[in-house]
């Protein structure tokens, strides 16, 4: 088993374990929440182990995988509550129905309050080497989170709807939608293999080319990919007349923004040595998808 199929496993085993059952009360809510973590790519999970392997060399140890969990946890919550009718009003999520249209609205913003406080549950109680250190990880977590955060990204792109935008709005608003998870995935695994600072700069430094160019291949797949291979409604960003790189650059040039900021986090991933081969290996999986964009379009 490659070590990505690997990651995906643990975190899978840990979610399936440590989730509510979905026949405990409130059921309804269970159910939903367990909906909600269904599929996808588990790439932030992974991210978190990939940064663990890079720092120590060896493989982590089995709480690690909690820390992924949460990781996941509030990923998943934030996508329940993008794919809400006064957000992106998506029908579809990892090919199943989005939550809101499985259970309800107003299920759905509950299962997305619960996965955020569940997240900082998992991680709060994951056996971190000091109390000191498992402050910092909710910090991290928090931050990343919250209104300087995904959250606050999440209001700039209601407020680009339907207006102009220059390059330098939009990649701020990518840096703290998507970028600031992935950083806090790569922060989260560091701080459990115990990064120096100089180590955890490093990784700051590979998250950021690597966050903004993952949102800008979603804008390109967003134009080229359907529900089959996205498992997501597509199309949703020129249906609410969002300003994306596909807007400001073109479809082929913003294939080719991503595909150069991917290659400038595998090149600072090679200030990590050997061990980084994992995150090597994510972020050529990233770049796939992309670079695949022309064969989706035909």
């Amino acid at each position: 088993m490659d070590r990505l199929s690997r990651w995906k496993r643990d975190v899978e085993a840990f979610l399936e374990e440590a989730l509510p059952a979905a026949d405990e009360p409130p059921r309804l809510l269970h159910e939903a929440m367990r909906h909600a973590l269904k599929g996808g790519k588990r790439l932030r999970p992974a991210l978190v182990f990939a940064a663990y392997e890079a720092i120590r060399g060896e493989g982590a140890p089995a709480w690690v995988a909690q820390v992924a969990g949460a990781v996941e946890a509030l990923h998943a919550y934030s996508l329940v509550h993008d794919d809400l009718p006064a957000m992106d009003d998506a029908q579809y999520r990892h090919g199943l129905p989005a939550v809101h249209r499985k259970f309800g609205e107003a299920t759905a913003i509950l299962v997305g309050d619960a996965l955020q406080a569940l997240a900082f549950e998992w991680l709060a109680g994951a056996p971190w080497p000091s109390p000191e250190v498992g402050l910092k990880a909710v910090g991290i977590l928090a931050r990343s989170a919250g209104s300087r955060g995904l959250v606050g990204g999440q209001q700039d792109d209601l407020s680009l709807e339907r207006r102009e935008a220059e390059e330098a709005e939009l990649e701020s608003l990518y840096r703290r939608k998507t970028g600031m998870l992935l950083e806090a995935s790569l922060r989260l695994g560091g701080l459990a293999a115990g990064a120096t600072p100089e180590e955890e700069a490093i990784l700051s430094a590979i998250a950021g080319p690597m966050g903004l160019g993952y949102q800008v291949a979603d804008d390109v797949l967003d134009v080229v990919g359907t529900l089959e291979t996205l498992g997501k409604d597509g199309g949703l960003d020129e249906e609410r007349g969002r300003v994306t790189y596909v807007t400001l650059l073109g479809l082929e040039g913003a294939r080719e923004k991503a595909l150069g900021l991917f290659r400038q986090a595998r090149e600072a991933a090679l200030a990590l040595g050997d061990g980084a081969q994992g995150l090597q290996e994510i972020i050529a999986v990233m770049a796939q998808r992309v670079a695949t964009a022309r064969e989706m379009q035909a």
